[in-house]
């Protein structure tokens, strides 16, 4: 008889409220060599299970009944606190847990190459050790060069970010590997390589589980598939893998579709702009200029690391740019925000791919929602506390919530809580990096609808994502950014999207050089 590398047996999970049972009477038994899935909307609980398969609960989560065992070992027990060394033990040997967020697991000072070597298996040597991360970085799609190992976490774009997360926990070894929503933010490039590594786990032996709101991932790398839902764990019946993503509601049924640019003079123009990274010999993008008026959005979509964060950054004055000029109502911006105009700032409004980059984890919801809206909009706490309620029900989600930290949050949770923090800020234009990755296709048609709400108002936006489907339901006009050539591609009729002489820029009649941006030649 296989014996079970993983056993949860009756475990009873509760939140801050005694009603408030996250986990009901889990039971579940991992083999080795298995693979599972656990699928989920936002919020559902997904992330509490897999973290309580390494023996560890989020602040305000108690264990009321149950237990869970890993390899022989308790790891979390409601009876009795086991002992920590042992769990310490289990974490370094057994099980490598890989973050929703991967902000929480590398640190921004580091390297990547410490980041990646220092949980690998010494014992293989160094020229094993560096084989293997070859070959990992190969699988990933990431350059396994000097020029790379040698950036920091905020140099790599979100999905680089999370695949060399990725890295760092399979450079050690495991013979679990629990893996938290591995294909959000990635481009299907990415998530199909992502999708066969985590194949190749399971067919040499490790167990794998795999949390995620994505169905077709789901199928695609697991034996068995359970979804979450009101505390409940159940199995759901084996079928044909979905070779498509799910679909958006039709969430624009009642909003002007996105084809025709509104008319006006420019809210922002960004001409001939091109970003990189210091040392590096060649632009992660060049040439890219477009125009933003008052109620339209343009979309950015791309492979991983082609750009499409940098740039949001150097729009924000977060990463100076090494040419070209951004303009905001006709006015040039400073490359740098600490030089721009108070106006300026407040004008833009930021959605991060990783927001536990950007929470405070010492501020509650209702903290940071309150600081956004006194210090951007200058209105007093008394009015932005009685706004609350309105930004949380926009964003979907309780006022309950509003007392938490962070760290007390599921991935998705945080992720609505960095749409409201900017939204509290009342910005003329919003910058979305990836905001629908880590939802679940409910919540993700609910944001969908709350932007096209926005933009019919009158709010700008520029939106990264791999999602088509989303771009395509937001977007004016799209330009995707193609890292070997950069390409510049506009995907809508009508948008005024241009590129350096050197680039490519396909319109709706072919491709033609467009000049009317402010500050072009």
């Amino acid at each position: 008889m296989t014996k079970n590398l993983i056993s949860i047996t009756g475990l009873t999970v509760r939140g801050s409220s005694r009603e408030n049972l996250l986990l009901r009477n889990i039971n579940i038994d991992l083999t080795p060599g298995s693979a599972s899935a656990l699928i989920g909307e936002s919020g559902s609980g997904k992330t509490t299970l897999a973290l309580a398969m390494i023996g560890h609960l989020r602040p305000g989560l108690q264990t009321v009944a149950g237990n869970v065992i890993v390899d022989g070992t308790p790891v979390l027990d409601s009876t009795a606190p086991p002992p920590s060394r042992d769990v310490r033990r289990i974490r370094r040997t057994v099980v490598a847990y890989v973050s929703q967020d991967p902000g929480d697991a590398l640190t921004p000072t580091m390297r990547v190459n410490r980041l990646v070597t220092e949980l690998a298996d010494t014992a293989r040597g160094n020229d094993a050790i560096a084989e293997r991360l070859s070959q990992l970085f190969a699988t990933f799609g990431l350059p396994y060069t000097p020029e790379f190992l040698g950036r920091f976490p905020p140099e790599l774009s979100g999905g680089q970010r999370r695949r060399i997360a990725l890295i760092r926990a399979l450079a050690s070894a495991p013979r679990v590997v629990i893996l938290d929503e591995p294909t959000a933010g990635l481009d299907p490039t990415a998530t199909d390589a992502v999708v066969d590594e985590i194949s190749r786990l399971r067919d040499l032996g490790l167990t794998v589980v795999v949390v995620t709101h994505d169905l077709s991932v789901a199928q695609r790398v697991a034996h068995a598939v359970f979804r979450l839902a009101d505390g409940e764990l159940t199995e759901l019946p084996r079928t044909r893998p979905a070779t498509s993503p799910t679909p958006v509601s039709a969430v624009r049924r009642n909003h002007t579709k996105a084809q025709s640019v509104h008319d006006g003079p420019p809210l922002l123009s960004v001409s001939s702009l091109s970003v990189g990274y210091h040392g590096a010999r060649d632009p992660l993008c060049s040439g890219l200029s477009f125009e933003l008026t008052d109620g339209t959005a343009v979309g950015l979509t791309g492979p991983s690391g082609a750009g499409k964060s940098t740039v949001a950054r150097a729009i924000l004055g977060l990463h100076p740019p090494t040419a070209g000029h951004i303009f905001f109502r006709g006015e040039q911006l400073h490359p740098t925000i600490n030089r721009r105009q108070r106006e300026h700032k407040l004008a833009f409004g930021w959605v991060p791919q990783d927001p536990a980059t950007t929470l405070n984890p010492m501020r509650t919801v209702a903290s940071t929602l309150i600081q956004a809206s006194t210090r951007q909009r200058g209105i007093s706490a008394r009015n932005a506390r009685n706004n609350l309620q309105d930004l949380m029900t926009q964003v979907g989600l309780e006022s309950e919530l509003l007392s938490a930290r962070p760290r007390a949050l599921s991935g998705g949770q945080r992720q609505r809580v960095a749409i409201a923090r900017a939204l509290a800020a009342a910005p003329t234009v919003l910058i979305c990096d990836e905001i629908t990755a880590s939802l679940d296709p409910h919540n993700r048609d609910r944001i969908v609808e709350l932007l096209l709400q926005l933009r019919d108002r009158g709010l700008a936006l520029i939106v990264i994502s791999h999602d088509r489907v989303v771009v395509d339901q937001l977007c004016h006009r799209t330009i995707e950014i193609s890292a070997s050539p950069i390409q510049i591609i506009s995907a809508s009729p009508g948008g005024t999207i241009s590129a350096s002489p050197s680039r490519m820029v396909r319109g709706s009649s072919g491709y033609e050089p467009l000049t009317n941006v402010p500050g072009s030649p």
